[in-house]
C-alpha cells in the first residue's frame, strides 16, 4: 500500500511531517480486535440504553434528534464510567499504542524506536491522540462498527 502523508501540530503550534504506511491484513485484524475489546463493553452498555427505548434502531437514534437524550435519561452513567475504567486499566494500552504507530515516521524519525517515541511525545500528549486518531482512521480500523450500524 502507498504510504499516507500528513502533518499535525504539536503542543507549541509547530508542524510535524508524518508518513504512514498503512498496516497489513494480519497486523491489522489483530489491531481491530484490540480495539473492539477495549469498546465492548461500555458499547454494550450504550446498546442496552439504546434498547431501552420502544421501537429504537440504531438508524432511528442516528435520524432522530431527541432520540439520544431519551437514551441518556436512562443510561446508567456511573456504570458505564466503570465499564470505561475497566476497559482502560485491563487493556494493554501500550502495546496497541505501539502497534498503532509502529508504521509511523514524524519528521523522518520511525516512532516504533523508544528514543524518537519519547522526544517526540514527551509533554505532547495532543499530538499524540491526534496521531492515534489519524492511523486509526488511515487504516479503517473501526469500519467493523459502519458494519454493525448498517444492520441497525
Amino acid at each position: 500500500m502507498e504510504p499516507i502523508e500528513f502533518s499535525l501540530p504539536d503542543g507549541d503550534g509547530v508542524a510535524h511531517r508524518y508518513v504512514l504506511v498503512p498496516h497489513g491484513a494480519t497486523d491489522g485484524e489483530r489491531i481491530v480486535w484490540q480495539l473492539v475489546a477495549f469498546g465492548a463493553e461500555p458499547l454494550a452498555r450504550l446498546a442496552q440504553a439504546l434498547f431501552l427505548l420502544e421501537g429504537a434502531t440504531l438508524r432511528s437514534m442516528m435520524d432522530d434528534p431527541t432520540a439520544l437524550k431519551r437514551m441518556g435519561e436512562r443510561l446508567d452513567t456511573s456504570a458505564l464510567g466503570g465499564d470505561l475504567k475497566r476497559s482502560i486499566t485491563t487493556m494493554p494500552m501500550a502495546e496497541i499504542r505501539a502497534a498503532l504507530v509502529s508504521r509511523c515516521t514524524r519528521d523522518g524519525k520511525q516512532l516504533s524506536n523508544p528514543a524518537h517515541y519519547d522526544a517526540a511525545f514527551s509533554r505532547n500528549y495532543g499530538e499524540l491522540g491526534r496521531l492515534l486518531w489519524e492511523v486509526i482512521k488511515a487504516n479503517r480500523f473501526l469500519s467493523l462498527f459502519a458494519t454493525i450500524k448498517g444492520l441497525g
